[in-house]
């Protein structure tokens, strides 16, 4: 945790993605950030909202569209996965 958020490096939160499609927990979108030192810098470049209504109209796994998002992120971002 930093600054009372919960952050995931982009391995852990594949395996958190995964388990949210296996007990139904709706992912409204994803928050990236990068950590220097004590400071906590989001890079809104690198997050994605999936609770837009037109982006719920056009996807029909937002799952593997969060896999698909994770695999362009390089290893120095870490993120905050926003459930509903």
């Amino acid at each position: 945790m930093s600054g009372g958020i919960m952050l995931f490096t982009k391995e852990n939160a594949l395996l958190f993605i995964e388990a949210c499609k296996e007990y139904g927990v709706p992912i409204l979108g994803i928050d990236a950030f990068y950590l220097w030192g004590n400071s906590v810098q989001p890079s809104m470049e690198n997050s994605v909202d999936f609770s837009m209504p037109d982006y719920m109209l056009k996807t029909e796994n937002v799952y593997s569209d969060a896999v698909v998002f994770f695999e362009e992120k390089n290893e120095n971002l870490f993120f905050e996965i926003v459930c509903g």
